[in-house]
């Protein structure tokens, strides 16, 4: 019973369609079917392994998956990934991968949409939250911001977030703005960022949902780590 039940659970797990989507040779390259060998492929956890705690855990939600009405697919996935000792962060990776880069018209489409003001919002809490612990040795805080869109009647087709010392300030004309948008838009790129001339980052990215998840902040905290943290924000002249 435990053994049917986990693999209940696994089966309709985010992890579990996360796994189909980078190894099976059918989901997202011919139709929406799985393989048995993609289910003999995917780890299975060892049942000895289990704590009383998890084979409770296990019994209940595999009831509760049967049971008639809404379903907690938010526990389940939290669980199967407990299982597997995946990091908030890369629970994190799984969920923004199932909702927003899937094969499927229920996904794409939502993704292709313009990106809603608190998930901008919630992109630019996580850029500031992970690039943080670099400015920790110098004493500093950041802020990152995300920047008012142009006025009119049009879709914009980028979106900016400020990244500033906290105490700075910088504002954009609406004129720069569109240049930005006009120059990003000739690069066929999905971010860009460019340095302000007293200091910071600005950060456009296209103004699509899926590249505005906090996976995708978090990727791009390791890019301006690596490429524009030395220069953007010099300690010898900002204490």
């Amino acid at each position: 019973a435990l053994l049917v039940a986990l693999l209940h659970l696994i089966a309709h797990s985010s992890l579990f369609q996360h796994f189909t989507y980078m190894c099976s040779g059918q989901i997202g390259a011919r139709r929406r079917i799985i393989d048995k060998q993609d289910i003999d492929a995917f780890p299975f956890p060892v049942l000895d392994d289990l704590s009383k705690e998890d084979r409770a855990t296990t019994m209940s939600l595999a009831d509760a998956l049967d049971k008639p009405g809404n379903r907690d697919w938010k526990a389940i996935d939290a669980f199967v990934c407990q299982l597997f000792g995946l990091t908030k962060a890369e629970q994190q990776v799984v969920e923004d991968t199932v909702n927003f880069n899937g094969p499927y018209r229920s996904v794409r489409e939502p993704a292709a949409l313009s990106v809603p003001p608190d998930e901008a919002k919630e992109f630019a809490r996580t850029l500031e939250r992970s690039i943080q612990p670099f400015f920790k040795v110098a004493g500093q805080k950041v802020k990152a911001v995300v920047l008012p869109r142009v006025v009119g009647d049009w879709q914009q087709p980028w979106c900016f977030v400020t990244l500033l010392l906290e105490g700075d300030s910088w504002t954009p004309t609406p004129k720069l703005i569109s240049s930005l948008m006009a120059e990003a838009s000739r690069s066929a790129a999905s971010r860009v960022v460019m340095r302000l001339p007293e200091g910071g980052l600005i950060i456009g990215l296209v103004n699509k949902r899926r590249f505005w998840t906090r996976s995708r902040a978090q990727l791009c905290t390791l890019h301006i780590a690596r490429e524009h943290l030395a220069k953007a924000f010099p300690l010898n002249t900002r204490r």
